[in-house]
């Protein structure tokens, strides 16, 4: 039988945790608000932020590829940025930050969603008593 439709809906669900834990390593490193004092090449981030070089322009460029960063040039001289929307929202120097959400996102919450088939979370999946699931937390609570 041939498939009926495009997978690309389906893979990008699947993979969506790519996009959001890169986001939310960025923010909890601080590197939006980093750049908010203006463009900054590779290493230099590398060496602010304590960046290992091997995965730094592939962490990097995926922020790029996301909209979040923008980039001008190639290579080691290539000087990375805000966008806008980076630096009215991911700067925690901006009236207008809504990092903080996502901090708490990144700290409390992802590890849940991540474990959604193990541990406490699967006992949310398969029990509707809220007594049961808080009981099933207890030991994973901080």
């Amino acid at each position: 039988m041939k498939p009926k439709g495009d997978p690309g809906h389906i893979l990008q669900i699947g993979m969506g945790f790519w996009a959001s834990k890169t986001l939310l390593s960025a923010v909890e490193l601080g590197l939006f608000t980093l750049l908010a004092a203006g463009p900054m090449a590779a290493p230099q981030i590398a060496a602010r932020l304590g960046l290992h070089p091997r995965s730094l322009y592939d962490f990097l460029d995926a922020l790029v590829s996301l909209g979040i960063l923008a980039r001008a040039g190639d290579g080691p001289t290539a000087q990375y940025s805000n966008t806008a929307e980076a630096a009215s929202f991911l700067d925690k120097n901006s009236v207008a930050y809504v990092g903080g959400i996502l901090e708490m996102a990144n700290d409390r919450l992802y590890r849940f969603w991540g474990d959604l088939c193990r541990g406490p979370s699967l006992a949310a999946l398969w029990c509707s008593s809220p007594k049961l699931i808080s009981r099933a937390m207890r030991p994973f609570a901080t």
